[in-house]
């Protein structure tokens, strides 16, 4: 009961819970975290082992997620080991430049199963990190229930949701190819153009897809809904854009209210690139 001390966590428990400890290696802390500890250790093959182990530090870890190594700060949590199940709650650290909470469980045989929120997260940093670029800043808030085997992306499911701020999604030219000459009259090659910088959607994982129904966006005169997916593995899109006007432009176009929705973009091809 109540054992303390500053360790490593995967030597210890192999002593008695070898299985166990290889998922604790997943963690690589840099130094060696401060822990607490009460329970139960079986050392027989019975598998009555029932332990609560308590963690943080003021250092660095390292954790592989998705196929990328992910650099975590100040990383604190509870693990409970029950036989060869180990469960990982109250966690929290910060990556990307923002805060992350959740919960992982590692059930045997190479399954993992979690649900993960963050806030505010970085997108140059995650976009950086995982392959593929996005003009300008931005952040990212959500979270995400989800599966994984062996962590290959393409055995991922699940489910959760996004909200970005401050992007540079995309930009639309409101007086057509005027919207040009219209800059260089000016000498703001940024006039004529409005920008989408927020977003919302829902979204399900399958096999390693992501997709989403309910993409939304908008302008000071036009609202985007758009629908597509993204193979996280091939880091491929395919997604299809509405376009509505609103405000002020939506009085002038009401004439065309009939074909409402029927304005729409088509993306396709890899993240770096997509056309």
């Amino acid at each position: 009961e109540n054992v303390r001390g500053t360790m490593w966590a995967a030597p210890v428990v192999r002593l008695f819970a070898s299985e166990v400890a290889d998922s604790l290696e997943q963690y690589r802390f840099h130094q060696p975290p401060e822990m607490s500890a009460s329970g139960v250790v079986d050392v027989t093959p019975q598998g009555r082992t029932s332990l609560v182990i308590s963690f943080k530090s003021d250092k660095p870890a390292d954790y592989q997620f998705l196929g990328k190594n992910l650099t975590l700060d100040s990383p604190s949590g509870q693990v409970s080991v029950q036989d060869k199940r180990v469960t990982n709650s109250k966690l929290k650290l910060n990556g990307f430049d923002g805060p992350v909470a959740g919960k992982i469980n590692y059930l045997g045989d190479g399954k993992l199963e979690g649900e993960l929120n963050w806030t505010r997260l970085s997108i140059p940093d995650l976009t950086s990190t995982y392959g593929f670029q996005m003009k300008g800043g931005g952040m990212v808030t959500g979270r995400i229930n989800f599966s994984l085997t062996d962590s290959k992306v393409e055995t991922m499911t699940g489910s959760g949701l996004l909200a970005l701020e401050d992007a540079e999604l995309f930009s639309v030219p409101m007086f057509g190819p005027l919207t040009p000459l219209l800059g260089g009259v000016l000498n703001d090659k940024d006039a004529g153009f409005q920008r989408a910088k927020d977003a919302f959607c829902t979204f399900r994982i399958r096999k390693g897809v992501l997709s989403t129904r309910d993409f939304n966006t908008s302008t000071n005169s036009l609202n985007f809904t758009g629908n597509g997916s993204v193979n996280m593995r091939d880091l491929t899109l395919d997604m299809t854009i509405r376009m509505n006007a609103r405000g002020l432009l939506g009085i002038l176009t009401r004439p065309l209210r009939p074909f409402s929705g029927l304005f729409q973009f088509h993306g396709t091809g890899p993240l770096k690139d997509t056309r």
